[in-house]
């Protein structure tokens, strides 16, 4: 799966820039959750079709990117702006990628692609939860941090269970119809 072109990692890179540019756009937690758990699946794409350094230069890039475009960007919390959120964010998506591009890695030897990313999108979900927490800590109290750590987790969660089944059936399907085309009595009955 390694030899295949780059015809199509640059739209995956360009979704992923994509992804990582919007996700500072979005300050309800649902939204926010499910623009970074497709940014994740992309990563895990991109690892999976092209390695994980690949992935993560990509990953890189587009923090960088992001972070140049959005510097001086307000980001707004409950009606108040907060400092440092696109920086604290931007960082917080590269570590837990990483984290979770690890793991698809070592699980991808022995699961499938499916059952890889879905333990890698938890992990992703459970690390950008902790390390963003660590960045709230110090603007809201414990309860609001807990609060919306459980919120944000769960959602990514969520969307993540709800990717692995869409991926599950869609193999499902896939498989059904590849397996109908190779029947013997299908490649007879399409000679008569």
């Amino acid at each position: 799966m390694k030899s295949i072109d780059n015809r199509s990692y640059i739209p995956l890179v360009m979704a992923l820039g994509a992804f990582t540019y919007s996700l500072n756009y979005f300050n309800k937690i649902f939204a926010c959750a499910l623009v970074f758990v497709f940014l994740a699946l992309i990563i895990n794409l991109i690892s999976e079709l092209y390695g994980k350094a690949r992935a993560m230069k990509s990953m890189a890039l587009c923090a960088i990117a992001s972070f140049c475009l959005l510097w001086n960007f307000d980001y707004y919390i409950y009606g108040r702006a907060v400092d440092g959120v696109v920086l604290a964010s931007l960082l917080s998506v590269v570590a837990s990628t990483y984290c979770g591009a690890n793991v698809f890695a070592k699980l991808r030897r022995s699961y499938s692609f499916n059952t890889s990313n879905l333990i890698s999108l938890i992990i992703c979900a459970s690390v950008d939860g902790l390390v963003m927490s660590a960045f709230f800590i110090t603007k809201y109290s414990m309860g609001t941090v807990l609060f919306i750590l459980a919120q944000e987790v769960s959602f990514k969660c969520l969307y993540s269970l709800s990717i692995f089944a869409l991926l599950f059936v869609g193999a499902i399907i896939v498989g059904a119809r590849f397996a109908q085309k190779r029947t013997p009595g299908c490649q007879t009955t399409a000679a008569l």
